[in-house]
């Protein structure tokens, strides 16, 4: 295993609300070769290689989450209306009111937020086997939320991934910086830790699935 550095370039800035883990985005692409793209617990995704370390507790993989400078942020509305002039045709007479506020027939205005990067760059740091992590890399194409609608686009200089050997800078990498900031969701005994956030956090993927254990994640 090597210590390496992964970067790409979303242009557009991507919607998310949470940090962007590259064991995530590994695992995403290894699971669904495995047939197991929608994993309801942990457990499921036990047996689904990716080649990255893992820690020597066990606990997590030896990546951090994506480490940007945000430069903007914007909020859009997703959005959907009932379609009462359709209800009304369909339904004829009979209907004398649709209430729109409530149940099925509800209204929505959902707010997501976008963030932008300088220069849109994004960068990861890991200790994992280079080629077979670009190779899994070169099938994401979108990061965090709302993808299947184009959000979160990535490119690089023509291509979407670049992962290069690097220079550790000490005990603590890739997921610990050298001041003991958390650069990954970590267990709260993790040695040399110092700075961090205190959430009910997922320890690896998927880290969309609730949970009901605390961690240490990047500030």
């Amino acid at each position: 295993m090597t210590p390496l550095v992964v970067q790409t370039t979303a242009p557009l800035g991507y919607v998310s609300g949470h940090p962007v883990h590259l064991d995530a985005l590994v695992m995403s692409v290894a699971a669904k070769r495995a047939g197991r793209a929608q994993p309801q617990t942990a457990a499921e995704l036990d047996d689904v290689p990716i080649p990255i370390e893992r820690s020597a507790c066990g606990r997590y993989y030896l990546a951090s989450a994506a480490l940007t400078e945000i430069v903007a942020r914007e909020v859009r509305h997703t959005h959907q209306r009932f379609p009462l002039r359709e209800a009304v045709h369909l339904g004829g007479p009979k209907i004398k009111r649709v209430d729109d506020g409530a149940g099925r027939h509800k209204s929505y205005r959902i707010p997501s937020e976008r963030h932008h990067a300088r220069g849109g760059l994004l960068t990861w740091y890991a200790i994992g086997e280079p080629e077979a992590v670009r190779e899994l890399l070169d099938e994401v194409t979108h990061l965090g939320r709302r993808r299947a609608v184009g959000e979160g686009m990535l490119t690089l200089r023509g291509e979407r991934w670049s992962v290069e050997p690097c220079e550790p800078w000490g005990e603590g990498f890739p997921v610990l910086s050298p001041e003991g900031a958390a650069l990954r969701n970590l267990p709260l005994d993790t040695p040399g830790l110092e700075r961090f956030r205190h959430l009910q956090a997922p320890l690896e993927p998927p880290y969309w699935l609730p949970c009901d254990e605390f961690a240490a994640v990047p500030l």
